[in-house]
């Protein structure tokens, strides 16, 4: 069984995988430096959660089996909404530093 790697995002978001200094557990999608996307153990499984909440559209959690899946849910999600991604984090109440 191969290993999916997951989609070739833009070079502004950047993959995080935790350390064992961390507060946190798996890995995290960034958009310069702010957090966009997280992969977390949840139960038996994994748990994708939108830390960067689009009010216009919202997106529910979603389960999965493992990271690597996760990465690759994420990436395809994120791809998917990468204008509007770099829109909310350009805004002041995003609550990302600014570049």
């Amino acid at each position: 069984m191969t290993r999916a790697l997951p989609m070739k995002l833009p070079d502004d978001f950047v993959w995080v995988q935790s350390q064992a200094t961390d507060d946190w557990v798996g890995a995290r999608l960034e958009l310069h430096g702010c957090p966009v996307i997280q992969v977390q153990p949840c139960r038996s499984g994994w748990l994708v959660k939108i830390l960067l909440s689009d009010p216009v559209n919202p997106q529910s959690n979603v389960a999965v089996r493992s990271v690597a899946a996760g990465m690759r849910w994420s990436a395809r999600w994120a791809r998917d909404r990468v204008g509007r991604l770099r829109v909310l984090v350009d805004e002041p109440d995003s609550g990302c530093a600014p570049r």
